[in-house]
């Protein structure tokens, strides 16, 4: 769509520069590298994907797992998932905001609300626990908790290999021997 084109050609705080998604399609075909890709998807330190997305049984449960998305998800749709990721939200995975009385905010995934107690995931994958009768207001947000930029430090080339990671049966089944 022309949406995702006008996204796909501004420029990332880092620099990253993505022109259109049919010839970023082809580049991802041609030179990007899946196990490359996989090193990034694995890096905590630059890309926290594997902090929060558990993909063939690795990494975190706070975003959607992420296996098999060679077989679900288009090049065009992993980019914009990673470049604009409140734009669509996966079922469950909204969040929320909740203000205790004492005027704390926390933000995160809701896991539970059982035991009169409140119960969300943060981004680290931490779960905070809060008695209800402290809450003075809770909200669904239309936000992601995936932060939006959160591939801006890479150079187009890591981002090629990466999606070319996310699309790649092979390298994604690697990760689980």
């Amino acid at each position: 769509s022309g949406e995702i084109k006008k996204l796909l050609t501004d420029v990332f705080k880092g620099g990253l520069l993505i022109a259109d998604v049919a010839k970023t399609a082809d580049l991802v075909t041609k030179t990007g590298d899946p196990r490359r890709g996989r090193d990034i998807y694995l890096d905590k330190k630059r890309t926290q994907c594997a902090t929060c997305h558990k993909l063939e049984g690795v990494g975190g449960e706070v975003g959607p797992d992420l296996s098999k998305t060679w077989e679900t998800h288009t090049v065009a749709k992993l980019i914009e998932s990673m470049l604009e990721p409140s734009k669509e939200i996966k079922e469950g995975f909204a969040t929320w905001t909740v203000v205790t009385k004492d005027g704390k905010v926390y933000n995160g995934l809701k896991i539970a609300e059982v035991n009169k107690q409140f119960v969300l995931r943060d981004a680290t994958g931490k779960d905070l626990r809060i008695q209800v009768d402290e809450i003075d207001e809770k909200a669904e947000s239309k936000t992601s908790l995936m932060p939006e930029g959160v591939v801006s430090q890479l150079s187009l080339q890591e981002f090629l290999d990466l999606v070319s990671f996310l699309k790649s049966r092979e390298a994604q089944a690697e990760l689980r021997k």
